[in-house]
């Protein structure tokens, strides 16, 4: 374009060259051409002699701040940076070596702890997480040389994690057998179809074989002391800590065969103590029944417990027997019968010499209490006796006060003694006021039992009473004060005292204020005379 110009200005306006003009120019145009040389001189200069210097100290300064970097992540940013600004050259190919180096030490350090974390995993789901783990790490390194095995390893991962931790129950050989079990268990339920599941199920029989032996010589050692309690118990965390043991039934056996040991041991104990006391064996031998009802000394002990039975009934029989006779409010008569028939209807009674020694005692006791009874009895009838005669004496009392009062009306020929008599003035008679019907209680007698009544008579202190004759029944013309009338007396006996006919049998010899039953007579200066007279029957 320059030249086109530079032509132009040549041929002028006509368009033909111009001589002097070109001369003038020439100068200018070298000079150009210097300022091209010279640019170019320095552009080569730069390219070839400053600018790889340059480039030169600026991987170096790349290099030296990437070693300065603490993390391999902050190594990788300089570098990256260098390659990304600076056109392809030999120090770029260095620097994207360098950084595929960084690349690579970040991979192994990744690859170094996934490798740590999957050793170091703990977890119920151990594959699922382990595999979580190598594919993160595939995520963080797509292109890494471990692509490959790390598929690898996942696809075996099942396997590799049976082999580790069967290569981990190896390592429980010193281990309480409660461990390797539950490590074993462990196993089983992580790989029930592993290439070591037949191994472990086989570990598995021998720890139960081992415990129960162990186990057996524990209850041997136990039952040699008579330790049965520390025997059952041993069993009994057997049964919880090994569950599904398969000699479970027979260790069942063992609890029952030491308990019934135990129980029958202390069972001997209790019959010991409860010797005489038959309540407490009879619940000892029925509290080892409950416990053990198929014992093989089920017969003995029910034929002992029938054997108790038929003491307690005996002694309950004895102690009611004993009750009775130690009442004293029941009569020792009684007592003494109820122990006589208790000695004969238990002949071999293990308390006969008690029953005979109480039977003696009673028997003395009865002695002084026959007597005393005797004397009690006789007291009784004398007092009965006096309160009858007191009764008789109140009453004659009674009597002889309506008898006076009736007298009032006889004019004053009857006079009342005061002493249970009254006179008759005109036949010189006294008569008894009280007849036999108020002393006897409406009792009739006959005529011989009539005579008895009046000789033992002795009222107003007279003992020569009789029975009232006819004569003297005229003679005393006697009237009923209460009823007016003469009051008929059959003649029982003559004046000479003899009887002149009988009465009728059971004739009451009785006058009340109606029948005056007995006479005294009180003639001058003859001896007194006293009779008795007997009323006929209504």
């Amino acid at each position: 374009m320059a030249a086109d110009t530079v032509q132009l200005s040549r041929l002028g306006a006509t368009g033909k060259p111009a001589v002097k003009k070109k001369k003038k120019e020439l100068p200018v145009s070298g000079g150009i051409w210097i300022l091209v040389i010279i640019f170019t001189a320095g552009l080569l200069t730069w390219k070839f002699a400053i600018q790889p210097l340059q480039i030169k100290k600026e991987y170096l300064n790349t290099l030296k701040d990437t070693k300065n970097q603490p993390t391999l992540e902050e190594k990788a940013i300089p570098l990256k940076f260098y390659i990304d600004t600076h056109f392809q050259g030999p120090y770029t190919s260095e620097a994207n070596e360098k950084l595929k180096e960084v690349y690579r030490l970040i991979e192994d350090r990744d690859f170094d702890n996934m490798l740590l974390d999957i050793q170091l995993l703990v977890s119920n789901d151990y594959i699922a997480d382990a595999t979580t783990i190598y594919l993160k790490f595939l995520q963080n390194h797509p292109d890494s040389n471990h692509i490959k095995e790390i598929h690898h390893i996942i696809k075996r991962l099942p396997e590799i994690v049976e082999k580790q931790d069967y290569h981990a129950l190896s390592r429980l050989e010193e281990h309480a057998p409660e461990e390797r079990l539950a490590a074993c268990r462990k196993f089983l339920s992580r790989h029930p179809e592993g290439r070591h599941s037949l191994d472990v199920k086989k570990m598995i029989a021998d720890i139960h074989d081992e415990k129960f032996y162990t186990l057996q010589n524990q209850v041997v050692l136990n039952r040699q002391q008579k330790n049965w309690t520390a025997s059952v118990l041993l069993c009994k965390n057997f049964l919880i800590n090994f569950k599904g043991h398969p000699r479970t039934e027979q260790v069942r056996e063992i609890i029952y065969d030491l308990l019934h040991e135990k129980d029958l041991a202390d069972l001997e104990k209790q019959v010991a103590r409860a010797s005489g006391n038959p309540e407490a064996l009879k619940l000892a031998y029925i509290n080892f029944l409950a416990n053990h009802p198929e014992a093989v000394e089920k017969n003995h002990i029910q034929k002992q417990l029938a054997k108790i039975e038929k003491q307690l009934s005996r002694n309950k029989n004895w102690q009611e027997t004993l009750a009775y006779c130690q009442n004293n409010q029941t009569k020792i008569s009684s007592r003494i019968s109820h122990l006589k028939n208790f000695i004969r209807d238990n002949p071999s009674h293990p308390y006969m010499s008690q029953a005979e020694s109480l039977l003696a005692q009673l028997e003395i006791q009865r002695q002084p209490r026959t007597k005393t009874a005797q004397t009690d009895q006789k007291k009784k009838i004398i007092d009965q006796q006096r309160a009858r005669q007191t009764q008789e004496r109140q009453v004659r009392q009674i009597l002889e006060k309506q008898v006076i009062t009736g007298l009032d009306k006889s004019g004053g020929r009857f006079i009342s003694r005061n002493d249970g008599t009254v006179t008759d003035t005109d036949s010189g008679l006294m008569w008894c006021i009280a007849d036999s019907h108020l002393i006897l209680g409406g009792k009739c007698m006959t005529f011989d039992a009539a005579l008895r009544y009046i000789s033992r008579l002795s009222t107003g202190n007279y003992s020569d009473w009789r029975l009232a004759t006819g004569d003297c029944r005229r003679r005393a013309n006697l009237q009923d004060f209460t009823k007016a009338g003469p009051i008929t007396l059959p003649v029982v006996q003559n004046g000479t005292g003899h009887p002149s006919s009988p009465p009728a049998p059971g004739i009451s010899v009785i006058m009340s204020l109606f029948f005056i039953q007995t006479l005294r007579t009180t003639i001058k200066s003859k001896p007194l005379i006293r009779t008795n007279a007997v009323p006929s029957m209504p």
